[in-house]
């Protein structure tokens, strides 16, 4: 099994549950009803069941192999598991409403391939969550030569910006030392904060709304022009129209 697999679990339930709390709180702003979710890198599949519980329909991908062995005993059932790596993706464009992404390699170069396929696999937007080498604890991880995956949140924020179109909101949490964060469990006083200073970040890009539509149809005289600005009109045009709003204002009593 991957050893970057392993610090996802290394405080136990406490840390899962923090993490799943965190992705209901943050990813309330999708509706989830019916909607498809695509989580990438799902790891040993702990999070599924709180992912199904939100009403998404969830479809999950692991490269590694005893990893995904995991997710099929822990993934609710009829949820599948398909074997893909993150920079090649075996479905298109726009197929899930949603996607989520857990950075789980440590090279810098495979960072953007994976941002990209997130992009280009959701309809509405997408999510990636990493651990965070300028927290305290990534500083810790970083002088004790741990293998935890950490990577740069400027790097992250880059890439999701880049490939979102829009500038992505962002979470974190377990901020301090590991040894506290069983404490900040127990007394249920996990912060949020909306910047990347713990430990574990999340980023959401949504993808822009089409433009909104309306019911209700004015016709005002004169709304056609601040509609259509002047400037966009040929000089025929404009003789055209002005012929014809004279013509109308004399027929008028």
């Amino acid at each position: 099994m991957s050893k970057t697999l392993r610090p996802v679990g290394f405080l136990g339930h406490s840390v899962l549950s923090q993490q799943t709390e965190l992705l209901r709180v943050f990813l309330g702003a999708w509706p989830g009803q019916g909607r498809r979710l695509l989580f990438i890198n799902c790891g040993n599949g702990r999070m599924l069941p709180r992912l199904r519980e939100s009403g998404f329909d969830v479809t999950a991908c692991e490269h590694d192999y005893g990893a995904r062995l995991l997710a099929e005993r822990h993934a609710p059932q009829g949820m599948e598991i398909f074997a893909a790596s993150d920079d090649h993706l075996p479905f298109d464009d726009g197929e899930f409403d949603w996607t989520l992404l857990r950075i789980d390699k440590p090279d810098r170069t495979a960072l953007a391939p994976a941002v990209a396929e997130a992009s280009r696999t959701a309809a509405r937007g997408f999510a990636v969550m990493f651990w965070n080498a300028l927290s305290v604890s990534g500083l810790c991880w970083r002088s004790a030569a741990s293998p935890v995956c950490l990577h740069w949140p400027r790097d992250v924020w880059r890439q999701v910006r880049d490939y979102g179109g829009a500038v992505p909101a962002c979470r974190s949490i377990f901020f301090g030392p590991p040894a506290c964060w069983r404490t900040q469990g127990r007394r249920h006083t996990v912060w949020r904060l909306p910047l990347p200073l713990g430990a574990w970040c999340v980023l959401r890009c949504n993808f822009g709304p089409g433009r909104p539509l309306t019911g209700l149809f004015l016709p005002l005289r004169g709304m056609e022009d601040r509609l259509e600005p002047q400037s966009t009109l040929s000089r025929q045009q404009q003789e055209l129209r002005l012929s014809c709003r004279n013509a109308c204002s004399k027929d008028m009593p």
